[in-house]
């Protein structure tokens, strides 16, 4: 089998940082598009605006990316990188409220929307820095274990008479789950934070989605790389 030889299709500062960590593990890395290519490593997630470049790229190279709709090696669907890239997310979504707030977030109430990747790594982050943490799930089974690990719990679908309570609500659903209605019950300087793919908060939100690229590229581009 020959030796693996990657081309970045863009020089950003993730993909930037993804090669180096390739080149020190001792991969290739191609400058230029040529026909001893195997792999395209592609930004993640990945638009579709990479198919010109195939032209100039053998037929039988490997892409990797994620979110792709032909055959690939698709990130977005390594659970080793989803769950590593959801405690980048957090991390950095900890910051941007942090830098939203004239409050530090020790004993800060905060509202966590989902219990997924996100919302498992932004409770647990979130509850070292001594903040008063609720997750919001719509699973039974969610609540109990958000419990289980010293958090509040409430089911996301009665949320309306609680909303009062919290000083920062992060969304890690993306499905619809605050309407506008419901953020009539919030407090007036409530910082919401919308981390999903798709928004879950009606209206005006920080917007925070793709948080690991824009904000912590070289962590970003060592994921991808390793």
């Amino acid at each position: 089998m020959n030796e693996p030889i990657i081309y970045p299709a863009t020089d950003t500062p993730v993909l930037r940082w993804a090669t180096d960590t390739l080149r020190s593990h001792g991969i290739a890395i191609a400058d230029a598009p040529a026909s001893n290519v195997t792999h395209l490593l592609l930004p993640i997630p990945t638009r579709t605006d990479y198919h010109p470049l195939l032209r100039e790229l053998p037929a039988n190279v490997t892409l990797i990316g994620g979110g792709l709709d032909v055959p690939s090696m698709d990130l977005l669907k390594d659970e080793i990188y989803l769950a590593k890239n959801a405690m980048i997310t957090a991390h950095v979504a900890l910051t941007l409220a942090a830098q939203s707030l004239p409050i530090t977030l020790a004993e800060c109430p905060v509202l966590i929307l989902g219990f997924g990747r996100i919302g498992k790594c932004l409770a647990r982050l979130l509850h070292a820095t001594g903040a008063c943490v609720t997750v919001a799930a719509r699973k039974i089974q969610d609540r109990a274990m958000a419990q289980a690990l010293g958090y509040g719990a409430v089911n996301i679908q009665e949320l309306s008479h609680i909303l009062c309570r919290y000083r920062i609500i992060m969304n890690t659903v993306p499905y619809p789950v605050l309407s506008l209605a419901q953020q009539t019950h919030c407090r007036p300087d409530c910082v919401k934070l919308e981390l999903a793919s798709t928004p879950g908060i009606e209206g005006d939100a920080i917007q925070a989605r793709g948080l690991p690229g824009k904000y912590a590229p070289e962590s970003s581009g060592r994921l991808i790389g390793q």
